[in-house]
């Protein structure tokens, strides 16, 4: 009885938040209050069922229950998006040549009118704990994008983001004759996002490049965006060889956004010339894992896991202009242990594939990904791929 009130509160929970009355203008992106590692890059993205690392604060806060306790003291990632060296390769040959004779290429024009390239960092500021029902973290990055606007301009921005959360998992009765166990549990995500950019011409990029400065920077726009959002999740697991998992990531998340004319004013307590009201849209998801026994082969691998999601199951509702094409919501992901210290990885996701590897040297884990998104709301129309590496130090 008490697992069916606890559903049923969810749903209930779930369509007040959708019908909630917002003084919401704009949609933020969900990269706001994620920070994606290259284990979850390699395996198709995060997962609802999974539990069993750090990266559960960002799958199912229910995960908390489930998962081993473990304390992450550091971690660093990098990572570059879309063609990112080879345009950092077109600006150095435009600061050297005439650049009005390299935009003429057509491989070069081509590139810009579709062009999104960047590069991040995930860093070294990012701990946390899971385990035993509760999960905290603490995860700062940064992030710098170059997109083409047109043919004949490109924007480039910097972000800098901090994201600090914590929540609770707590068990529930399962269901009679099913076995296994259920939980519920919640994240509360607190964040802060600066961003300064500037927009140029193609032809005058490597001049304004070259002149670059400090003061540059301070005299251009900066936009702060300050919010909170809530998470909750149920899962439901058989000891640790098959899970099932609902998430509504985000289910409450009101931002406000402080437009600055200018960094140095924000630095200066000047104050907004603007301010907006905004909100990320919830991403209600639903996936499973099953993880099969392997006999004999034990000896050499030590586990295989199978992921399946349906992600932003109600978009269409809580965001219709941002609603995506069915094969975008599906993911698909598979992680093979070798020896307990080789992972191979491998997944689908946002109709693009992606492969990876993890290296446990006991003191530290290393991990590798490279992986496709699709920018757009439909497959194929603007695919983007990128690597990840990066480096854990647990405790």
């Amino acid at each position: 009885m008490r697992g069916r009130q606890s559903t049923t509160l969810f749903a209930i929970l779930l369509l007040v938040a959708v019908g909630w009355p917002s003084r919401a203008t704009e949609l933020l992106d969900e990269s706001n209050v994620v920070f994606l590692s290259p284990r979850t890059a390699a395996i198709g993205g995060v997962h609802a069922a999974l539990a069993d690392d750090m990266s559960t604060l960002f799958t199912n806060p229910a995960g908390f229950r489930a998962v081993e306790p473990q304390l992450r003291v550091a971690e660093m990632n990098v990572g570059v998006s879309g063609p990112m060296l080879t345009m950092a390769g077109i600006i150095a040959e435009g600061m050297d040549s005439d650049i009005d004779d390299i935009i003429a290429r057509p491989d070069v024009s081509n590139l810009i009118a579709s062009l999104y390239a960047g590069f991040s960092l995930v860093g070294p500021l990012s701990f946390g704990y899971v385990g035993n029902g509760l999960g905290i973290g603490v995860t700062a990055g940064s992030v710098f994008t170059m997109e083409g606007i047109g043919i004949d301009s490109v924007d480039l921005n910097l972000y800098q983001r901090l994201l600090v959360s914590g929540g609770y998992a707590f068990a529930l009765p399962p269901v009679p004759q099913w076995g296994g166990e259920l939980a519920a549990g919640f994240l509360v995500k607190g964040y802060l996002s600066g961003r300064a950019g500037f927009s140029s011409l193609v032809l005058d990029l490597p001049d304004a490049l070259q002149s670059l400065d400090a003061d540059t920077i301070l005299n251009e726009p900066f936009d702060v965006i300050t919010g909170l959002a809530l998470d909750v999740g149920l899962r439901y697991w058989w000891d640790d060889r098959f899970a099932v998992g609902l998430t509504v990531a985000n289910l409450v998340a009101p931002a406000v956004i402080n437009r600055y004319a200018t960094l140095q004013g924000f630095l200066d307590n000047d104050g907004p010339e603007s301010r907006d009201y905004a909100r990320i849209p919830q991403n209600v998801s639903l996936g499973a894992l099953y993880s099969p026994e392997l006999g004999s082969l034990q000896r050499y691998v030590t586990r295989i896991t199978l992921y399946g999601d349906y992600r932003n199951i109600i978009d269409f509702w809580t965001a219709g202009e941002q609603a995506e094409n069915i094969v975008l919501k599906l993911s698909l992901g598979s992680e093979i242990t070798l020896l307990e210290v080789l992972d191979l990885r491998f997944g689908f996701n946002r109709g693009l594939p992606a492969a990876g590897l993890g290296l446990d040297l006991t003191y530290a884990r290393l991990n590798a990904a490279i992986y496709g998104s699709e920018l757009s709301t439909e497959p194929g129309f603007r695919s983007v791929y990128n690597v990840l590496v990066g480096v854990e130090v647990p405790l």
